[in-house]
């Protein structure tokens, strides 16, 4: 999965993640999303099928 916060701050999977922040999840079972912050947080995602 591709991912990038447009507004606010999540934690995933533990790690904090701000605005402007990207990332790639890779052989991850299970995604924990927490909003990190008071405000509102957006979270865009490109959720793909990956064979292992």
């Amino acid at each position: 999965m591709c991912s990038y916060i447009s507004a606010g701050e999540l934690f995933v999977n533990g790690q904090r993640l701000r605005q402007g922040d990207q990332a790639r999840l890779y052989l991850e079972r299970t995604l924990h999303v927490e909003i990190a912050s008071a405000s509102p947080a957006e979270l865009i995602a490109n959720l793909q099928t990956v064979e292992v």
